[in-house]
């Protein structure tokens, strides 16, 4: 077994820590992708689940997504802000 030093240890933390930061920047552009094509036919009549367009519900779903993502990595992001 190979034990690793308190350098790799520290290295491996900044590495992770800098993956979250990239992928909390990153949200922005994928919800862009994600939302861009539905809102071109979104208000388009089209049946759906209750009456509602399939491209509203597709939009909204997204929009939730993104905001659980983001709370998500604010909170992990946070915790390690505290902790450094």
């Amino acid at each position: 077994m190979t034990d690793k030093s308190s350098f790799e240890i520290a290295d491996a933390a900044t590495r992770n820590s800098r993956k979250k930061r990239e992928a909390a920047l990153m949200l922005p552009a994928l919800g862009f992708c994600l939302l861009l094509s539905p809102l071109v036919g979104a208000f388009l009549p089209k049946d759906g689940l209750w009456g509602i367009s399939t491209g509203i519900l597709y939009i909204f779903g997204v929009w939730a997504g993104l905001i659980i993502l983001a709370l998500l990595l604010s909170l992990t992001l946070g915790r390690e802000m505290q902790g450094d």
